[in-house]
């Protein structure tokens, strides 16, 4: 239920989804990056405010709200789904259509493993969407407001998604994926966990293991090795690609890996260096994520950069642009990266 502090686009509606309950859908075609959705937290707790007593917190906050609220929000969170026994209480509530606030655009950026637990808000109009692995849409906060854009462009009468589990650790892998669901349904039938229960798969991802703990591991003095694995990887892209008509490969992987070695000058031939990035891409499980870069995505970035046997200035000018790039300014790099620059330029 729309309420005057929340905005829904004129280009979708809820209707029944088979299966679902009930969802947002397509009025019309809806192009690539449409704000569709803009919803304010009836309740928001923020990363410092968790406590052992959270539940206490909740409840605090909502009986306070809930004396500003208008009829429409009153009769908004009355009406949320309360699983699968319909409980009307409000932790059950909570449970199920809270959102993590990890996209927050109004604060510096903090390196995941210092945030043990995240900010969390319950939005109304954001419980109408259902879940899917491969989501059509992607949403930021800025506060205690949710944001909702398309990223693909979206035929009429297609059911729009939002991930519920897009920040958990293992996202690409199905068993990672099941179990940062598991408050919200036992098994996800969009077809990525499909996809992924095939014996094809299968034998796929046990390619792609054996690379992942390659590149995780320890940095290797040896090019070659880098680049015979970097090749084995791109072949097992292709193999995807195949597979599921790019399903498993994240929107702008391979143009945005082009982009960056284009203008890097290094004596190497452009396509190893395109395939170095590409390797450090295709591992970034937050690619997407606006202004939550991996830690682990910059450390293959810095190592890719080292083994180009650039000089000390080259280096930090070279990496300098590359998040300049990203993010339009590089002011963060001495704040976020110092330890990691410390040990790649000495």
């Amino acid at each position: 239920m729309k309420c005057k502090e929340d905005y829904i686009s004129d280009l979708i509606e809820i209707r029944e989804s088979p299966g679902k309950g009930r969802g947002y859908f397509a009025k019309q075609d809806i192009p690539k990056n449409t704000l569709v959705v803009v919803s304010k937290a009836i309740v928001m707790i923020y990363a410092d405010q968790h406590t052992p007593n959270d539940a206490k917190l909740i409840e605090k906050q909502l009986k306070q709200n809930r004396k500003t609220f208008s009829p429409e929000h009153l009769a908004a969170f009355d009406a949320m789904y309360g699983g699968p026994d319909q409980k009307r209480d409000l932790f059950t509530k909570f449970n199920y259509n809270s959102f993590r606030a990890h996209q927050r655009l109004d604060t510096q950026y903090i390196p995941a493993v210092q945030v043990k637990t995240p900010d969390v808000g319950l939005f109304t109009v954001l419980s109408y969407f259902n879940h899917s692995c491969v989501p059509n849409t992607t949403k930021y906060f800025i506060k205690d407001q949710a944001f909702i854009m398309t990223t693909e462009n979206i035929i009429i009468n297609s059911e729009l998604f939002v991930s519920y589990a897009a920040n958990e650790q293992n996202y690409f892998n199905l068993a990672g994926r099941t179990s940062g669901l598991k408050n919200y349904f036992q098994l996800c039938d969009c077809p990525l966990c499909a996809l992924q229960q095939t014996e094809t798969y299968t034998v796929l991802q046990l390619k792609l293991d054996e690379h992942l703990k390659f590149v995780r591991s320890p940095v290797k003095n040896d090019v070659e090795d880098v680049l015979k694995m970097c090749q084995k990887f791109l072949d097992l892209q292709k193999e995807i690609l195949e597979l599921n008509n790019e399903l498993l490969v994240l929107d702008g992987e391979i143009e945005a890996a082009e982009y960056y070695f284009e203008r890097l000058n290094s004596s190497k031939p452009s396509f190893i260096e395109q395939l170095i990035d590409i390797v450090a891409y295709g591992f970034n499980k937050n690619v997407k994520q606006f202004l939550k870069p991996e830690s682990f995505y910059v450390l293959n970035k810095l190592r890719c950069l080292k083994q180009m046997h650039m000089d000390q200035k080259t280096f930090l000018q070279e990496f300098t642009q590359y998040e300049t790039d990203r993010f339009g300014s590089a002011d963060h790099i001495d704040t976020r990266y110092a330890k990691w620059l410390k040990k790649w330029t000495v």
